[in-house]
């Protein structure tokens, strides 16, 4: 009998866990999105700390070439611009080794956009690098504007 009693109240505490989570997360749907790969920022302007939106390909070349490598893996990561834009971040050079990861894209109650990404700093290099980071999305999601949520790790 205490066991059904224990096992049941288990039961009823994991779901109210449950229901807390979905009430925290209520109003706000995750967006699918696309980590665009092997591109470089060719701006001739000294980027500063840049987080924007390119909605056309002619628009996007003017910022960004084409970096390819050997293998298949090595192809820029192709951005229909018809259908998708992207969202881009863009750090100045740097010889601190500074990556950025894609955490999330969720849609807020307003239809505005969060874009969520990691900023985790490394150690200094002996070269300079431009750290950038490009997410393909879904125009039609781009309706109400986009707020960029940095999460800094050292």
């Amino acid at each position: 009998m205490k066991k059904t009693l224990v096992i049941f109240l288990a039961i009823i505490t994991a779901f109210t866990f449950i229901g807390c989570k979905s009430t925290n997360q209520a109003g706000k749907k995750t967006i699918k999105a696309k980590v665009v790969q092997n591109y470089f920022f060719a701006n001739i302007l000294q980027a500063e700390n840049e987080e924007f939106i390119v909605k056309s390909e002619k628009i996007f070349n003017k910022y960004f070439s084409p970096a390819t490598t050997m293998g298949m893996k090595g192809k820029p990561t192709k951005i229909d611009f018809e259908k998708q834009a992207a969202i881009c971040v863009v750090i100045p050079m740097t010889d601190i080794l500074i990556s950025l990861d894609f955490v999330e894209l969720t849609q807020n109650e307003d239809k505005s956009l969060t874009f969520s990404y990691r900023m985790t700093w490394g150690d200094v290099q002996s070269y300079v690098m431009q750290p950038i980071l490009i997410v393909a999305v879904d125009k039609k999601y781009l309706t109400n504007g986009v707020k960029f949520n940095r999460i800094l790790v050292k």
